[in-house]
């Protein structure tokens, strides 16, 4: 790994797309212009909260909003991990859609995506109790790894950060940084979010970047609180309530020092078929060759 500033735009995004994007893109800038080389935005960026979801795939679609992003990056000359978006699944069978995770390079290039795994299903006490994602969307199919001028970054989404195993094996390919937009309840956020970004810091030895969602979003509310965490677990940088920019330069000798006091990796034991979802490398599938 490399040293690089990263970017991280936390967002208090509602149901108006365009108010959504314009906040994003004065995010972006202003995290270019104090340095950021590489930015992350959160889950749900472009619209969160009210709203259905096939009015908003079909808006997305009629903003182009893949080459919106691919011209920002560009203009910009930032690589950009542009939170989540509903794209179109991949299996004609089902009419679900994915929550879809792009990535840019500073020429504007889709470089990779990562469709969100594992999906939200849960009970919380707050006021919307009951959490669906698998009525509208469907189980991403395969990890993603891709290699920046920085190092090797893996990006996954919001409830992956529950499941180790999932870190676990895209370290052990190679990450050394994870990006996670997110959209974390305030109920389990204020219980759950900073432990479990440590622990997957401190488990991989890797920096974790994580871009939170935050505020009231018509009847959810969530967390915020963004934040890095270096690979020994401690926070470098964090956000609060609000919406936010932060800035911070991460220090490549922060993660030699920690994978050479504790080589975890090196001494996992398990192998083979341990986890079974295919691993891409820079959108392609990694083979053993």
């Amino acid at each position: 790994m490399k040293s690089v500033c990263v970017g991280i735009v936390q967002l208090n995004s509602g149901a108006s797309v365009e108010s959504n994007l314009q906040q994003a893109q004065r995010g972006i800038t202003e995290a270019v212009e104090q340095g950021a080389q590489l930015v992350v935005l959160p889950e749900c960026f472009a619209s969160y909260g009210d709203g259905g979801l096939q009015g908003l795939l079909e808006q997305l679609q009629r903003l182009k909003i893949e080459g919106w992003l691919s011209e920002l990056s560009q203009s910009l000359g930032v690589w950009l991990i542009a939170g989540t978006i509903p794209v179109t699944g991949g299996d004609p069978d089902d009419d679900r859609v994915c929550s879809r995770c792009l990535v840019f390079d500073s020429q504007g290039r889709e470089v990779s995506y990562y469709d969100k795994i594992h999906l939200f299903d849960v009970s919380v006490a707050d006021d919307t109790g009951q959490y669906r994602e698998s009525r509208d969307y469907q189980p991403g199919k395969h990890t993603a790894l891709i290699d920046t001028p920085w190092g090797r970054i893996a990006p996954l989404i919001c409830y992956d950060l529950r499941f180790p195993e999932l870190f676990k094996v895209l370290a052990l390919s190679g990450a050394e940084l994870f990006f996670l937009p997110s959209a974390f309840t305030a109920v389990t956020g204020s219980a759950h979010w900073k432990v479990l970004l440590r622990a997957r810091a401190i488990e991989n030895g890797a920096f974790v970047i994580a871009a939170n969602q935050c505020g009231s979003h018509g009847q959810r509310k969530t967390w915020g609180h963004s934040m890095v965490v270096n690979p020994w677990g401690q926070v470098v940088t964090s956000a609060a309530e609000v919406p936010r920019v932060l800035v911070v330069k991460l220090d490549s000798t922060e993660l030699d020092r920690a994978r050479e006091s504790i080589p975890s990796l090196q001494h996992h034991k398990l192998s083979g078929t341990w986890y079974s979802l295919p691993i891409w490398l820079n959108g392609q599938p990694l083979t053993d060759e």
